[in-house]
Protein backbone atom coordinates (compact mmCIF):
# COMPACT_ATOMS: atom_id res chain seq x y z
CA UNK A 1 0.00 0.00 0.00
CA UNK A 2 1.10 3.64 -0.90
CA UNK A 3 2.00 6.44 1.72
CA UNK A 4 -0.40 9.05 -0.32
CA UNK A 5 0.83 12.69 -0.87
CA UNK A 6 2.59 14.17 2.53
CA UNK A 7 1.13 17.36 2.85
CA UNK A 8 3.09 19.13 5.65
CA UNK A 9 1.56 21.83 7.76
CA UNK A 10 3.52 24.67 9.19
CA UNK A 11 3.38 25.49 12.67
CA UNK A 12 4.37 29.34 11.68
CA UNK A 13 1.04 31.63 10.97
CA UNK A 14 2.81 33.90 9.32
CA UNK A 15 4.25 31.43 6.70
CA UNK A 16 0.75 29.38 6.70
CA UNK A 17 -0.82 33.14 5.48
CA UNK A 18 1.62 33.36 3.33
CA UNK A 19 1.05 29.89 1.85
CA UNK A 20 -2.55 30.12 1.82
CA UNK A 21 -2.31 33.31 0.13
CA UNK A 22 0.06 32.10 -3.19
CA UNK A 23 -3.30 29.05 -3.41
CA UNK A 24 -5.45 32.10 -4.02
CA UNK A 25 -3.21 33.53 -6.43
CA UNK A 26 -3.20 30.00 -7.87
CA UNK A 27 -7.04 29.70 -7.47
CA UNK A 28 -7.40 33.04 -9.24
CA UNK A 29 -5.37 32.08 -12.28
CA UNK A 30 -7.18 28.72 -12.78
CA UNK A 31 -10.58 30.55 -12.66
CA UNK A 32 -9.77 33.09 -14.87
CA UNK A 33 -10.27 35.40 -12.09
CA UNK A 34 -13.47 34.26 -11.16
CA UNK A 35 -12.59 32.84 -7.77
CA UNK A 36 -10.44 34.79 -5.33
CA UNK A 37 -10.11 38.15 -6.93
CA UNK A 38 -8.37 40.95 -4.63
CA UNK A 39 -7.36 44.03 -6.28
CA UNK A 40 -5.73 45.23 -3.32
CA UNK A 41 -2.93 42.27 -4.16
CA UNK A 42 -3.23 42.53 -7.75
CA UNK A 43 -5.94 40.37 -8.81
CA UNK A 44 -8.57 42.08 -10.53
CA UNK A 45 -11.73 39.99 -11.39
CA UNK A 46 -11.03 40.35 -15.08
CA UNK A 47 -8.59 37.50 -14.91
CA UNK A 48 -4.78 37.69 -15.51
CA UNK A 49 -4.88 39.85 -18.70
CA UNK A 50 -6.08 42.98 -17.02
CA UNK A 51 -3.14 42.73 -14.54
CA UNK A 52 -0.51 43.87 -17.56
CA UNK A 53 3.30 43.38 -17.14
CA UNK A 54 6.12 43.70 -19.70
CA UNK A 55 6.30 40.55 -20.32
CA UNK A 56 2.64 39.52 -20.52
CA UNK A 57 2.47 37.56 -24.18
CA UNK A 58 0.83 39.53 -27.06
CA UNK A 59 -0.57 39.09 -29.99
CA UNK A 60 1.80 40.92 -32.52
CA UNK A 61 1.37 39.73 -35.52
CA UNK A 62 -3.02 39.10 -36.02
CA UNK A 63 -4.20 35.58 -37.57
CA UNK A 64 -6.12 36.01 -40.52
CA UNK A 65 -9.99 35.37 -40.59
CA UNK A 66 -10.37 33.98 -43.74
CA UNK A 67 -10.77 30.80 -44.16
CA UNK A 68 -8.16 29.31 -46.46
CA UNK A 69 -6.22 30.97 -44.03
CA UNK A 70 -7.60 28.66 -41.31
CA UNK A 71 -4.22 27.40 -39.08
CA UNK A 72 -3.44 23.94 -38.73
CA UNK A 73 0.03 24.07 -37.08
CA UNK A 74 2.07 25.58 -34.55
CA UNK A 75 5.71 26.26 -34.78
CA UNK A 76 7.22 27.88 -31.77
CA UNK A 77 10.94 29.34 -32.11
CA UNK A 78 12.79 29.05 -28.68
CA UNK A 79 15.87 31.48 -30.19
CA UNK A 80 13.07 34.48 -30.44
CA UNK A 81 10.35 33.50 -27.45
CA UNK A 82 7.80 33.38 -30.70
CA UNK A 83 4.99 30.97 -31.06
CA UNK A 84 3.63 31.09 -34.61
CA UNK A 85 -0.22 29.69 -35.39
CA UNK A 86 -0.53 29.44 -38.90
CA UNK A 87 -0.18 32.88 -40.10
CA UNK A 88 0.00 34.42 -36.76
CA UNK A 89 2.14 34.93 -34.35
CA UNK A 90 2.25 35.60 -30.56
CA UNK A 91 5.56 37.38 -28.53
CA UNK A 92 6.83 36.87 -25.54
CA UNK A 93 6.26 33.32 -25.29
CA UNK A 94 8.67 31.48 -22.71
CA UNK A 95 9.91 28.19 -23.58
CA UNK A 96 8.01 26.64 -19.83
CA UNK A 97 4.99 28.21 -21.08
CA UNK A 98 5.24 26.63 -24.53
CA UNK A 99 6.42 23.01 -22.81
CA UNK A 100 3.91 23.65 -19.95
CA UNK A 101 2.24 20.37 -19.08
CA UNK A 102 -0.54 18.78 -16.99
CA UNK A 103 -0.81 14.93 -16.02
CA UNK A 104 2.24 14.66 -19.12
CA UNK A 105 -0.38 16.96 -22.02
CA UNK A 106 0.86 19.85 -23.13
CA UNK A 107 -1.84 22.42 -22.82
CA UNK A 108 -0.96 24.91 -24.99
CA UNK A 109 -1.24 21.74 -28.07
CA UNK A 110 -4.01 20.32 -26.76
CA UNK A 111 -5.98 23.65 -26.82
CA UNK A 112 -4.99 24.27 -30.12
CA UNK A 113 -5.55 20.45 -31.69
CA UNK A 114 -8.95 20.33 -31.21
CA UNK A 115 -9.34 24.11 -32.53
CA UNK A 116 -7.12 24.31 -35.52
CA UNK A 117 -8.58 23.55 -39.64
CA UNK A 118 -8.23 19.81 -38.99
CA UNK A 119 -9.00 19.26 -35.47
CA UNK A 120 -7.65 16.61 -33.47
CA UNK A 121 -9.51 13.77 -31.52
CA UNK A 122 -12.02 11.06 -32.15
CA UNK A 123 -14.55 10.93 -34.38
CA UNK A 124 -17.63 9.69 -33.52
CA UNK A 125 -21.02 9.17 -35.24
CA UNK A 126 -22.61 11.98 -33.56
CA UNK A 127 -22.97 14.90 -35.86
CA UNK A 128 -21.58 17.42 -32.99
CA UNK A 129 -18.37 15.79 -33.88
CA UNK A 130 -18.27 17.53 -37.24
CA UNK A 131 -19.06 20.80 -35.83
CA UNK A 132 -15.92 22.74 -36.27
CA UNK A 133 -14.36 26.60 -36.73
CA UNK A 134 -14.50 27.45 -40.44
CA UNK A 135 -12.36 30.35 -39.52
CA UNK A 136 -10.11 31.88 -37.03
CA UNK A 137 -12.02 34.28 -34.89
CA UNK A 138 -11.06 37.13 -32.30
CA UNK A 139 -12.42 35.44 -29.34
CA UNK A 140 -10.29 32.67 -30.16
CA UNK A 141 -7.34 34.79 -30.57
CA UNK A 142 -8.34 36.02 -26.83
CA UNK A 143 -8.62 32.80 -25.66
CA UNK A 144 -5.32 31.69 -26.72
CA UNK A 145 -3.99 35.07 -24.87
CA UNK A 146 -5.74 34.13 -21.54
CA UNK A 147 -4.01 30.84 -22.01
CA UNK A 148 -0.65 31.98 -22.73
CA UNK A 149 -1.19 34.47 -19.99
CA UNK A 150 -1.95 31.78 -17.34
CA UNK A 151 0.31 29.61 -17.78
CA UNK A 152 3.14 32.29 -17.75
CA UNK A 153 1.65 33.44 -14.59
CA UNK A 154 1.97 29.57 -13.34
CA UNK A 155 5.21 29.21 -14.49
CA UNK A 156 6.28 32.62 -12.63
CA UNK A 157 4.89 31.51 -9.68
CA UNK A 158 7.14 28.11 -9.63
CA UNK A 159 9.54 29.29 -7.61
CA UNK A 160 7.92 30.98 -4.91
CA UNK A 161 6.01 27.94 -4.41
CA UNK A 162 9.00 25.94 -3.77
CA UNK A 163 10.44 28.73 -1.73
CA UNK A 164 7.44 28.49 0.83
CA UNK A 165 7.70 24.76 0.18
CA UNK A 166 11.10 24.61 2.06
CA UNK A 167 10.39 27.11 4.46
CA UNK A 168 7.67 24.75 5.44
CA UNK A 169 9.84 21.68 5.78
CA UNK A 170 12.50 23.87 7.44
CA UNK A 171 10.24 25.28 10.51
CA UNK A 172 8.42 23.28 12.73
CA UNK A 173 5.45 21.36 11.81
CA UNK A 174 1.83 20.34 13.63
CA UNK A 175 2.53 16.82 14.30
CA UNK A 176 -0.09 14.23 13.50
CA UNK A 177 -0.54 13.17 17.52
CA UNK A 178 -1.38 17.37 17.96
CA UNK A 179 -3.87 17.37 15.91
CA UNK A 180 -5.77 14.17 16.88
CA UNK A 181 -6.05 15.39 20.65
CA UNK A 182 -7.13 18.40 18.95
CA UNK A 183 -9.99 16.37 17.51
CA UNK A 184 -9.16 17.22 14.07
CA UNK A 185 -10.22 14.16 11.94
CA UNK A 186 -6.78 12.24 10.41
CA UNK A 187 -7.51 9.27 8.35
CA UNK A 188 -5.89 6.17 9.88
CA UNK A 189 -5.72 3.93 6.26
CA UNK A 190 -5.54 5.51 2.88
CA UNK A 191 -8.54 5.09 0.64
CA UNK A 192 -8.21 4.63 -3.18
CA UNK A 193 -9.05 7.61 -5.21
CA UNK A 194 -11.80 6.70 -7.88
CA UNK A 195 -10.47 7.47 -11.28
CA UNK A 196 -12.33 10.05 -13.12
CA UNK A 197 -15.40 9.68 -15.43
CA UNK A 198 -13.74 11.56 -18.00
CA UNK A 199 -10.54 12.01 -19.65
CA UNK A 200 -7.76 14.54 -20.17
CA UNK A 201 -9.00 14.26 -23.57
CA UNK A 202 -12.61 15.15 -23.08
CA UNK A 203 -11.33 18.09 -20.42
CA UNK A 204 -9.59 19.80 -23.04
CA UNK A 205 -12.26 19.65 -25.36
CA UNK A 206 -15.07 20.64 -22.64
CA UNK A 207 -12.55 23.73 -20.91
CA UNK A 208 -12.79 27.32 -22.38
CA UNK A 209 -8.82 26.91 -22.52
Amino acid sequence: MGLGVRIPLTADLKIFEETVDIGREVVWLHTFGQRFADARRGRPIDGPRARPYAEMPRNTIAIPDDPNDMPDELLYEYRTRTLHVGAGSFFPVSSATWEYRVNGMPVVRKWFGYRKRNPAGRRSSSRLSELRAKRWTDAMTGELLDLLTILDCCVRLEPLQLDRLERILNHPLIPIAELVNDRVAVGTRIRRVPKPRVSAEQLAIQADW
